[in-house]
């Protein structure tokens, strides 16, 4: 008769087991560094055209910034000149004024 250990699997099932594991963990392994070199690679144009892309919107925005600079600077003015009683007044009238003329001209 032939005995057999019921207390737990051979030492030939678990180093089958063990192989098994890190097949299985290696594989997944793999699989987890074959997505990422997927999400991250991108052809180099590309990112030549991102960063140029990038680089004009921020210079946009800097073109922009300074005209709002500009404008608070110009309202500072007429609000300080509005303090001149009439002759004030009448210089924002004359602001307004060329300000609704090159409205016109440029919806036309």
């Amino acid at each position: 008769m032939e005995n057999f250990q019921l207390d737990g699997p051979s030492p030939d099932q678990e180093h089958l087991s063990g192989e098994s594991t890190s097949v299985q963990q290696r594989d997944e392994n793999e699989t987890v560094e074959e997505n990422r070199k997927d999400k991250c690679s991108c052809p180099p144009l590309d990112n030549y055209k991102d960063v140029t892309s990038l680089k004009n919107e921020i210079s946009l925005l800097n073109k922009r910034l300074k005209a709002v600079e500009a404008d608070q600077e110009f309202l500072k003015k007429v609000l300080s000149s509005l303090t001149y009683g009439s002759d004030g007044l009448q210089f924002v009238q004359e602001i307004t004024s060329h300000l609704a003329e090159l409205r016109r001209v440029v919806m036309q």
